[in-house]
Formats: C-alpha cells, structure tokens, sequence
C-alpha cells in the first residue's frame, strides 16, 4: 500500500520520529531546554536506524543540548550508536 501512495498519489516516505518531532514541536522545546532525557527498553543498532531516541539527540546536538539515553537494556552491539570513548 505504501508504494500505491507513492507512486499514485506523489506522496513521500518520511520516519516517524520526524511525524512526531514536528507534530509536539520538539525543536521549540529543546531550545529552551538544559538537558534533554530520552529512551527505550532496548538501546541497539537498530536505534541508530531512526528510532526516537536518535531523532530526539539528533534535535538536541543542532542546540547544542546535553542528552542523557535512558535504556532498559543496552544491547550487544550498541556501540553502533555511540561508540566508547577511551
């Protein structure tokens, strides 16, 4: 159905953190923030494909606004989102 959509209707493909981000005004409010908090039950590779939190740290790095991720699990591979600084 999505590409029905596309191809019929001209519309476009968009993430939904960016449908979401735009529609609570995020931008506005981190602007005006000192910190952000942000997180999932499962911090992972797949978080660095555009899920929430990424969208939500990708806002507050344009501003300049520390980010705390809160995970209920830190998977394997989740250097993939924020590799280890030594």
């Amino acid at each position: 159905m999505g590409i029905a959509a596309i191809v019929f209707l001209e519309a476009e493909m968009k993430p939904g953190i960016e449908i979401v981000m735009q529609a609570v005004k995020l931008e506005e409010a981190v602007k005006e923030a000192s910190l952000v908090i942000t997180g999932e039950g499962r911090i992972d590779s797949q978080t660095a494909g555009g899920k929430a939190p990424i969208g939500v740290a990708s806002v507050a790095k344009r501003h300049h606004v520390p980010v705390i991720g809160i995970a209920g699990v830190l998977g394997d591979d989740v250097e993939v989102v924020h590799p280890p600084r030594y």
